[in-house]
């Protein structure tokens, strides 16, 4: 790898494109430029270090160390990595690497069964009755009020009125679907609004609309692709907000543990309401209703990086190691502690939710965060 092509691997880095080896390649990179500056290493041992450190990278990547030229990096490129400033020491490279942890790791998460998330969800009747939806058979479920209720083999339920009339009974007959850590789950609910369930949710919705409004009550995350009926106001109540649409896409995060409600628009426009106070947002942007001083603040952002969730990604913007482990927590169902003073970082960057746990260490502790495992336990350490 010359200069140029170096330049190029820098420029992916911080554009957000480059792959996963590509990351860690970068990440060494900076690593070694860290300590020659700041232990006073001369250019000698610099160099012995940079072949250690190939040698590293050509065993997890694949790449061909032996063509690497001296390459420093530019200092003000460096300063510029949001991860990088968070890494570790030498040790790293040599004893204490991601590598040699995975092995441990590898072995105590086989040992405790812990999984990535999937579909898996309970749909609870207005009966009060539960059905698993991982143990039902595809096809219909029940019938509720003239209501067809069925799982299609993609792992969805869909909600079908047969009979009934908005307006009627069964608009006062509660249906709840709940997801437990580590489950998602699809619905298509009887006006054609189709909603993704994150981990640890639940929504509750009538079987069939009042004539009046489309009011479901959500606790976790979704994401919601609401049918059009300018007639028919769609709302989403969750803690201490009210998200009101007529037809349009947008997500909300209100799970408990978080500080912050979060709704983001994608297409149309919603009002968010809290507490007396109402906002209306357009595409591209985001509500934020404080938990603790229940504010409405709006902001722009990336929304796509927002439901990434939904195409089975961890997306990481300005999160620090908390906000990290909360998402695990949730979609691999496992509990995490903290030992010992945790540094104040902040991180950025992408995990595919299809990656077992194991691989997701390894990747973080590429970012400087250290893991110990007890049973289905996570301990992160400095």
């Amino acid at each position: 790898m010359n200069e140029r092509e170096a330049a190029e691997l820098l420029d992916k880095y911080n554009k957000g494109v480059a792959s996963p080896s590509e990351k860690a390649i970068v990440q060494h990179w900076y690593l070694m430029e860290s300590a020659v500056q700041n232990s006073g290493t001369d250019h000698l041992d610099y160099t012995h270090l940079k072949s250690k450190m190939w040698k590293n990278i050509s065993t997890t990547t694949g790449i061909d160390h032996t063509k690497a030229k001296t390459f420093r990096l530019w200092p003000r490129i460096a300063a510029a990595m949001l991860l990088l400033i968070t890494l570790g020491t030498l040790a790293y490279l040599y004893q204490d690497t991601p590598e040699n942890r995975q092995k441990t790791w590898q072995k105590q998460i086989a040992k405790s069964g812990i999984k990535s998330g999937g579909n898996n969800a309970v749909l609870i009747l207005a009966d009060g009755s539960r059905i698993s939806l991982n143990d039902a058979n595809n096809g219909k479920i029940t019938n509720q009020a003239g209501v067809d209720i069925v799982k299609t083999a993609d792992g969805k339920l869909v909600y079908t009125v047969a009979k009934t009339t908005p307006g009627s009974a069964a608009s006062n007959a509660l249906n709840t679907i709940e997801t437990p850590r580590g489950g998602q789950y699809q619905i298509n609910l009887p006006d054609g609004t189709t909603v993704w369930l994150n981990a640890a949710s639940s929504l509750r919705f009538p079987i069939t609309f009042s004539k009046t409004e489309r009011r479901v009550e959500l606790t976790g995350e979704a994401y919601f692709e609401v049918a059009r009926n300018e007639h028919l106001p769609f709302r989403v109540v969750s803690n201490k907000q009210t998200v009101e649409v007529l037809g349009t896409h947008f997500n909300v995060n209100s799970y408990t543990d978080e500080p912050i409600i979060k709704t983001t628009l994608l297409e149309g426009s919603v009002k968010v309401l809290t507490e007396g106070t109402s906002k209306v947002i357009k595409p591209g942007q985001q509500a934020e209703v404080s938990d603790s001083k229940s504010s409405l603040k709006v902001k722009n952002i990336d929304a796509q990086e927002v439901i990434s969730w939904k195409n089975n990604v961890f997306h990481f913007e300005n999160a620090d190691i908390k906000n990290i482990m909360r998402q695990m927590e949730r979609w691999y169902n496992i509990d995490v502690e903290y030992s010992g003073d945790i540094p104040d970082r902040i991180y950025e960057g992408e995990l595919s939710r299809k990656a077992n746990l194991d691989e997701v260490l390894k990747m973080l502790s590429y970012a400087g965060i250290n893991f110990r495992i007890t049973g289905k336990t996570i301990v992160v350490t400095p």
